[in-house]
């Protein structure tokens, strides 16, 4: 017989804005706690590696400009996918 999940909430505390719950399982509470700043709130936690993905995916915003290295993933992906049957 299989287990439900148990699940944790976090509820973000922003005092000018409604509050809401986010239910995660237990191993992913886990995971962010991990990842949480002693005097950090998990509203703290989420903002900051939303804010940390944007800077990496910023960062690497224009690498292949003035590169043929586009056309050459295109084309790498394009022999991948005639080397599992589609055309």
């Amino acid at each position: 017989m299989t287990t439900a999940p148990e699940f944790s909430c976090i509820r973000p505390s922003i005092q000018t804005r409604m509050s809401k719950s986010i239910r995660v399982d237990e191993d992913t509470h886990r995971a962010l706690a991990a990842l949480k700043a002693e005097d950090e709130t998990f509203d703290e936690l989420l903002t900051r590696l939303l804010r940390e993905r944007r800077e990496t995916v910023r960062a690497g915003a224009g690498l292949w400009e003035d590169t043929d290295a586009a056309e050459r993933a295109r084309e790498a992906r394009a022999e991948m996918k005639r080397g599992v049957g589609d055309p």
